[in-house]
């Protein structure tokens, strides 16, 4: 597939393929001109010029992944697709592979001086391509060269930092950069001056690397900055080795969201919501990722930027410029909730989408909220219409799912939490369809879930009403499972048949012995309740299926009796097993605690301070779970079990097979470096190994995520 695509001149750019590509000049190599399309991406864009690509050829020394392309005339300063035809063939022995996906690119026509990639040499080397020839000086005003730390210093950054920059040699476009520690098997990013504070590389006392060519261009803002590479030591494999990405976006993102969307990890939103962190199973051919909207919503004129979601860097709802703060398009100051969603559209395989949950202080009753289809380096957003009661009084979309009922209907479900009585939480259930090659929304629903006993605030069953109606209520996680929806927040979890409606009788746990306390509830808004919420702070963060059983990580709070004020601290988290019966339907009497939140292996010395489940994650025959910490000297602590029904734990011991139930702890506790909280995680396969990879942060100090892997 298409990794990248810049414009290096008016008349030349640059691909690079994600693996090496046949160059026999046939039908199906890269090197083979007519096997390039070129368009703009908007047909009235003025341009006097039509350009076509009239040679490819490969760059020496690049593996057959990257290639020249010349063009017939000149580009313009225009927005163009470049579109590689489907049979194009890798090298791959014996059967080549065709063109994946992405195999369309976007990118701009003689755009400004940008960093296209980087690539580790060996232990101490690093080679990074701009999209043009850089000033060639050394030790000079807006030269790229240099030599010495103090110099280098001020044109690069290394996160993680690899010790002093010794020197940089320019050759046109590609800067071969020296540096004094070793790298890792993980993944750095380099940085590039660009006259530009507060992304992670602070400059503008220097200045910015220029272009070698008139007009003299500085080089642009994040993430066309910066590049990530593969370090050249060891692989990192395993949570016990380290880190495998550290502050990935290179700006101290303290917060990002895990998915597999198109066979691609994702991580993000950054810190700004600008950009996206993407990479393949394996941790190869990582790229940032960028966004575009465009048009309008309902004949609104857009409020803010194209380019992001918005950011309010203090949350005081003040929109302050000197911050770095921004509007998003229609006014959004956030990103609090995001995931993919498959759905069966009638194709012949599913579709895949990618929705985000914006933060608007205006609320959803006006403005969209967004998703694409897209594949590119940058994102094209288009709209969702949000239909629910109390949307003018909901602003944060923290839960984002999707499935197929079993007639085939195909839905998207957007919680927006809110301290609204009694209309929270407000979920919109928006129907997808799929005409030709374009996905949009044909109807959006109110789900009234408000009325959901002990799940909503205005359910009038007596004690089945949630209680504190001051507090944050929200949906936590959802789940297809045996032809039906389950949906859990911190009052219960129940199922709907319909996958619109759930009956007074669709409990599944209330009621069950041993299910006692009080599950944990959303922080209040004044403690961010309406933000980017971990999975360690909600009630059932996660529904899993595993082997025809159901699971439910559960966190218990501190509070007694029903929910109310005060029950957003956390106690313990316990793990639910459900083997349905004949019916297949998950009832009460069916779950079993299989880890009860209390064992030896959650204790610092004797009282527990794991106190809370944030990980829930299963591929093949392996089930992992993980667990926050509230003990400084200690930290996140990780266990799998292999096979496909774990016993439960006698209460005391988690792992070994004696007294425990056979889980076997990951690394030690806090991975290494008293991480105390698990943001994010997911897992996905090559085809070859399986891979889990999760976001963690310590509380104090460097607070940036980390990224580490299992494989296999």
């Amino acid at each position: 597939y298409l990794v990248s695509v810049s414009s290096t001149s008016g008349t030349t750019l640059q691909v690079t393929f994600s693996e090496p590509m046949n160059t026999d000049k046939s039908s199906t190599a890269a090197n083979y001109s007519a096997n390039y399309t070129l368009a703009k991406v908007n047909a009235g864009d003025a341009c006097d010029y039509n350009p076509q690509v009239s040679e490819a050829t490969e760059v020496t020394g690049s593996d057959y992944r990257i290639f020249n392309l010349t063009l017939t005339e000149t580009v313009c300063s225009i927005s163009y697709r470049i579109e590689v035809n489907a049979n194009v063939t890798d090298r791959a022995v014996p059967t080549p592979n065709p063109m994946g996906t992405p195999r369309i690119l976007t990118f701009a026509g003689n755009e400004q001086l940008k960093v296209v990639s980087a690539e580790g040499v060996d232990k101490h080397t690093v080679r990074v391509t701009f999209n043009k020839a850089v000033n060639p000086g050394i030790n000079q005003a807006g030269s790229a060269g240099c030599t010495g730390d103090t110099e280098c210093s001020y044109r690069y950054k290394f996160d993680p930092d690899l010790g002093d920059i010794t020197g940089a040699t320019v050759n046109s476009n590609v800067v071969t950069i020296t540096h004094a520690n070793e790298q890792t098997g993980g993944q750095y990013t380099v940085i590039a001056a660009n006259d530009l504070d507060g992304d992670g590389f602070s400059n503008s006392g220097w200045g910015s690397i220029q272009s070698a060519n008139a007009p003299i261009e500085d080089v642009q803002a994040a993430p066309r900055d910066r590049a990530p590479f593969q370090g050249q030591g060891n692989e990192i494999d395993t949570i016990e080795e380290g880190e495998y990405f550290s502050d990935p976006f290179g700006d101290a993102t303290s917060f990002a969201f895990a998915f597999v969307y198109a066979d691609r990890v994702y991580l993000g939103p950054n810190e700004t919501n600008q950009y996206f962190f993407r990479f393949d199973p394996n941790g190869t051919n990582a790229v940032l990722v960028a966004n575009r909207f465009s048009g309008t919503y309902n004949s609104l004129t857009p409020l803010g930027s194209s380019t992001g979601f918005g950011w309010d860097a203090d949350g005081d709802g003040a929109i302050e410029p000197a911050d770095g703060d921004y509007r998003g398009y229609y006014g959004e100051t956030g990103v609090v909730g995001f995931n993919s969603v498959s759905l069966d559209l009638g194709g012949t395989e599913d579709d895949e989408i990618l929705v985000p949950g914006p933060y608007n202080p205006s609320g959803f009753a006006t403005y969209p909220v967004y998703f694409t289809d897209d594949r590119d380096t940058e994102l094209d957003w288009r709209f969702l219409t949000f239909s629910g009661t109390g949307g003018g009084n909901t602003r944060a979309i923290q839960f984002v799912y999707g499935t197929n009922d079993n007639s085939g209907n195909a839905y998207v479900y957007l919680g927006a939490s809110s301290d609204q009585d009694p209309q929270a939480p407000v979920v919109s259930i928006i129907t997808v369809q799929k005409v030709g090659d374009v996905i949009s929304q044909s109807d959006s629903d109110d789900m009234t879930f408000r009325n959901v006993p002990y799940m909503g605030t205005a359910s009038k069953l007596g004690s089945s009403r949630n209680q504190a109606l001051t507090d944050v209520y929200g949906i936590d996680s959802a789940i297809n499972f045996n032809g039906h929806l389950y949906v859990g927040n911190n009052g219960d979890v129940r199922y709907s048949s319909d996958y619109f409606a759930f009956s007074s009788n669709s409990s599944t746990i209330r009621g069950r012995a041993g299910y006692t306390g009080t599950t944990l509830a959303l922080p209040t808004v004044a403690n961010g309740g309406l933000g980017q919420i971990r999975p360690g702070l909600k009630g059932v963060p996660r529904l899993l299926e595993f082997h025809g059983k159901l699971y439910m990580a559960r966190n218990v709070s501190t509070a007694a009796g029903e929910p109310h004020q005060g029950n957003a601290t956390p106690l313990r988290g316990e793990l639910w097993q459900c083997d349905p019966g004949g019916n297949g339907i998950c009832e009460p009497a069916e779950w079993n605690r299989i880890i009860y939140g209390t064992e030896n292996e959650l204790k610092t010395d004797t009282v527990v301070t794991a106190k809370s489940i944030s990980l829930l994650e299963a591929y093949g025959n392996i089930l992992y779970i993980g667990f926050d910490d509230t003990d400084t000297s200690q930290g996140v602590r990780i266990f799998r079990i292999a096979g496909t029904d774990p016993a439960p734990t006698n209460g005391t011991n988690i792992v070994g097979q004696g007294g425990g139930a056979g889980w076997v702890q990951l690394g030690v506790n806090g991975i290494g470096s008293n991480y105390m909280q698990i943001i994010s995680s997911t897992t996905i396969s090559d085809g070859t190994d399986n891979y889990l990879y999760l976001t963690a942060k310590k509380t104090t100090g460097d607070t940036s995520i980390r990224v580490f892997r299992q494989k296999n």
